[in-house]
């Protein structure tokens, strides 16, 4: 649990969510230098109801997590946050549908609304309306879902990979 995660965002949403009547059942992996933090802002939104934090878990717990989730959410924050972030791309792999915020890298994985949905970074309302929207709209899960995976297979695949890179060297010679 670190700043990086922008989970005071995603804590304040689920606040805002519960405030409009909405069930929201929020489960956090991992430990770090946040969880102290995290915790006093879980007593401080009344939402120690509805938030489990589990520590660090083995990766086939982290796999029973993403097999139990509805939706995956991970409000990153751009300065500091690089790259593509596993849990983004295990997330699809395993068919959860995500939210997340447009940070450079991430453009190059999710696409708004077609395999994902993104959501500017530090935005407490446009996330709530994302996670909102996910809960209520079945069938947006499962397109997203299942595009996500789709995504995964097709950037990830070692044998598409391979291929690509076969033919990227073939056409050097």
């Amino acid at each position: 649990i670190e700043e990086s995660k922008g989970y005071e965002f995603l804590l304040s949403a689920c606040a805002a969510l519960k405030g409009r009547g909405c069930h929201v059942s929020l489960t956090i992996v991992g430990d770090g230098p946040w969880q102290d933090r995290i915790r006093a802002l879980i007593t401080r939104l009344n939402l120690q109801d509805q938030t489990r934090l589990t520590g660090s878990m083995s990766q086939a717990d982290v796999i029973n997590e993403y097999e139990r989730a509805d939706i995956f959410v991970l409000p990153a924050i751009k300065a500091k946050h690089w790259g593509i972030t596993n849990v983004l791309i295990e997330a699809m792999a395993m068919e959860v549908p995500v939210v997340t915020t447009p940070l450079p890298a991430v453009q190059e994985l999710i696409q708004d609304k077609v395999n994902g949905i993104l959501v500017s970074e530090r935005d407490v309302d446009a996330l709530a309306q994302a996670i909102e929207q996910l809960m209520r709209e079945k069938d947006l899960r499962l397109k997203l879902a299942t595009n996500g995976r789709e995504t995964v297979e097709r950037l990830f695949d070692k044998k598409n990979t391979m291929a690509e890179l076969v033919s990227i060297y073939a056409s050097w010679e």
